[in-house]
């Protein structure tokens, strides 16, 4: 009798313990699923809040085209809402930077060793001079020395006029513009390239990337939708989306 009490009394503990684990398990799956569930909930919360700041974004640009201001990238701020999330908007002109999947192989040769040259370290502000979005043009009134040396016949004498009329604020009009400030010998190099660079340079922004980032306070993830954005005379139209 005691034998069998105690076998008994044995498997009934066995039973306690694997039910024990098993409340344990499910415990945690549960905790698991709400955690995963908290993440989507906020995800989607920083989603709404960046659709809003990009809807504010393109009202702002708007109302400035409407008054005949430049197309250019709106106010920088941070938007907050009522359920703890927010939202905030940066931009860029992709003209500015290197187009990599348009670029020859002598503008990226150009553009390499002039990295080398202007930037101490040349890797880590790579995402900052090229992009993947535009028509490959470069904007000579807004693009880093480095993408503009990756132009034809843009040497030292050319980076120093451009450099010279943002520090007066004379931006160039046009490549007319830029020849006329040039010394004679300077001007016939480009010259012989002109109709080259007529194809590669632009000389104010036709087009923007806008990336609305949203989260909610005191959590991540943060919810990113990037677009790109086109000047359509007293509209914007967003022609390009992705997000994440």
């Amino acid at each position: 009798m005691n034998g069998r009490n105690g076998f008994a009394l044995l498997a009934v503990l066995w039973v306690v313990v694997a039910l024990a684990a098993v409340a344990a398990g499910a415990v945690e799956l549960a905790r698991a699923d709400a955690a995963v569930t908290g993440d989507r909930t906020r995800l989607m919360r920083g989603r709404w809040a960046a659709e809003a700041c990009l809807a504010v974004a393109q009202s702002r640009m708007e109302a400035a085209l409407r008054d005949g201001a430049a197309f250019a990238p709106p106010p920088l701020d941070t938007l907050s809402f009522a359920n703890g999330a927010r939202c905030a908007t940066v931009a860029f002109d992709p003209a500015a930077r290197l187009n990599i999947d348009s670029a020859s192989v002598g503008m990226r040769a150009r553009f390499d060793t002039a990295r080398a040259a202007y930037d101490r370290a040349p890797e880590a502000g790579l995402d900052t001079l090229t992009t993947s979005y535009g028509d490959g043009r470069v904007n000579v009134n807004a693009a880093a020395p480095a993408v503009l040396a990756a132009l034809p016949a843009f040497d030292a004498e050319v980076l120093r006029v451009i450099a010279e009329s943002r520090t007066w604020h004379r931006p160039l009009a046009d490549l007319q513009d830029l020849l006329s400030r040039l010394a004679p010998a300077q001007r016939a190099r480009l010259l012989d390239h002109y109709p080259e660079l007529a194809g590669l340079t632009a000389f104010r922004a036709a087009a923007l990337v806008l990336s609305a980032h949203g989260w909610v306070d005191g959590a991540r993830p943060e919810a990113v939708i990037e677009v790109l954005a086109v000047n359509g005379g007293a509209r914007v139209a967003i022609v390009q989306r992705r997000m994440w």
